[in-house]
């Protein structure tokens, strides 16, 4: 995520702490993720599929850059 985002109000209680957070839900810091999902999850406040929900501009899934091992 990057600067002045809005975070989910469900996930500022446990990220709080670690980054600041406004009280209107706008991260004011970057903040690192070790995947999609997980970064899908902070912003939306729930579990969330972040290789097929994180989209390109094209509206492309970013699960197309991602290596399968076929």
């Amino acid at each position: 995520m990057t600067n002045e985002r809005e975070a989910s109000d469900k996930w500022m209680p446990t990220c709080h702490n670690k980054t600041d957070i406004d009280p209107h839900g706008v991260v004011l810091n970057d903040v690192r993720f070790s995947s999609p999902s997980q970064a899908g999850a902070f912003a939306t406040g729930h579990a969330s599929n972040g290789w097929a929900q994180w989209k390109t501009k094209e509206g492309n899934p970013i699960d197309q850059f991602r290596t399968h091992g076929d």
